[in-house]
């Protein structure tokens, strides 16, 4: 009692330092045997939390919307998905192992129960042996044990009945033991079966649940995978939209190019035509007045056309919107394929009014597979620009236009996921990286 006093005074160190033997061990057996039950039963807990949030989340992806889905919730979905059939495939394993053993255990006892027929039917004939021995034999009594002339004799003979009778008991213990050994086996063997059935049940709980999953999880793939095809047939698309630009801008430069020559030549011919008819008048003039004097008109040419040749620079940023999406190869952040990117994605809101980079003029203001509504720009000396996806076009082919002109607006059309100005500099038709020429 004097230590329980000082115990309860003490520092919770100081009792344990101070504390006897048998007090220590007595702790020691209290907490090894809660600790155990209590992790036991958390585990337990972690893995029926873990179970019912594996379920949600696969019963979340299953009423996934897959039209107005990201690629990443699909993804996310999918896994969802994989780990609830995992789950379930753990469990019918399980299950399947344990409706094995719980059959083999039935045939098990089954079989004991049979073996015990055997047993009692041996016991029970030699029990009914015992009972007619004791039957067909007089019984011995005190009295005649006295009449008996030999009593060593009457003595051996009732030590012999005596080992008789007493085998006789032996012989019923042995007869209930094997008959209740029996029983608890045809009971195991009945509770054997039982489990097994109901494993059975389980089982076909958890094939009903990872059917179901399995289902959704091939719709999800599916829809991944057409996301997938879209994603290579744009760039595709885009391949041969790139190259259809480029054969376009080339022959349409090339007709440009072929009518400021033939304007050029036609020019020529006109001061030429027009100088020999002015030596002509003032020949004829002066050969009324007499005058052997001519003079010559010099000759103008004031149909040149303007030209736009030289080095070419930005001048004016088409969208204020920072860049979103670089020049050149890029990655799917999903699929983890690669496409070739021909120009710079600006940010941008639809409706937003995009600008012609420089002065230049609109060679192409149409529909392009791809890339939408778009209007080329061209610069002269080769460079052109391009300006994709616009939401409204606000030039036509052949309209002349300046630096910071307003040429069409924001959009989202053609190969796009949202709005967003897809702007392009090319050189005698071949897509190049903007970023050097902004000033």
């Amino acid at each position: 009692m004097s230590f329980l006093l000082q115990f309860r005074k003490m520092t919770p160190r100081q009792a344990f330092r101070n504390a006897p033997i048998s007090v220590l061990l007595i702790v020691a057996v209290i907490f090894g045997l809660v600790a155990p039950a209590l992790a036991e039963g958390s585990v337990d807990d972690l893995r029926s939390e873990r179970e019912s949030n594996r379920r949600d989340a696969a019963d979340a992806a299953a009423q996934l919307d897959t039209l107005s889905a990201q690629d990443q919730e699909l993804l996310d979905a999918i896994a969802d998905l994989d780990a609830q059939i995992a789950l379930q495939e753990s469990k019918i394993s399980a299950a399947e192992r344990a409706i094995t053993d719980a059959e083999a255990l039935a045939v098990k006892y089954q079989a004991e129960a049979e073996s015990f027929d055997v047993g009692l039917i041996e016991l029970k004939a030699r029990l009914r042996e015992s009972a007619i021995d004791a039957y067909v034999r007089p019984s011995s009594t005190a009295m005649s044990q006295l009449n008996n002339s030999d009593l060593m004799e009457e003595a051996i003979r009732r030590s012999f009945l005596d080992d008789i009778a007493g085998n006789t008991l032996q012989l019923v213990d042995e007869l209930r033991a094997t008959e209740s050994k029996k029983l608890s086996a045809s009971r195991a063997a009945l509770d054997s079966a039982a489990e097994a059935e109901s494993r059975k049940s389980s089982l076909a709980a958890h094939l009903a649940e990872i059917d179901a999953a399995k289902a959704e999880q091939e719709g999800l793939r599916a829809e991944v995978q057409e996301r997938i095809d879209d994603w290579q047939t744009e760039a595709t698309d885009l391949e041969q939209a790139n190259l259809d630009i480029g054969d376009e801008i080339r022959r349409i430069e090339a007709e440009a190019e072929a009518q400021r020559k033939a304007a050029e030549e036609a020019a020529v011919k006109a001061a030429e035509k027009a100088a020999e008819e002015a030596a002509r008048v003032a020949e004829e003039a002066a050969a009324e007045t007499g005058s052997t004097t001519t003079s010559v008109p010099e000759s103008t040419s004031s149909t040149q056309p303007p030209s736009l040749d030289g080095d070419f620079l930005i001048t004016h940023r088409p969208v204020p919107g920072a860049i979103v999406s670089p020049f050149g190869a890029r990655t799917h952040p999903i699929f983890g394929s690669i496409r070739f990117h021909y120009g710079l994605d600006l940010d941008g809101d639809t409706g937003d009014p995009i600008a012609a980079a420089a002065d230049g003029v609109v060679i192409s203001a149409r529909w392009m597979n791809g890339y939408g509504n778009t209007v080329v720009i061209s610069h002269g000396g080769g460079f052109t620009t391009l300006y994709a996806h616009q939401s409204q076009l606000a030039v036509s082919v052949g309209d002349t236009v300046v630096g910071g002109q307003n040429i069409g607006q924001v959009g989202s059309t053609g190969w796009s996921s949202g709005p967003h100005l897809h702007f392009e500099v090319r050189v005698d038709g071949v897509a190049t990286d903007p970023v050097p020429y902004f000033p």
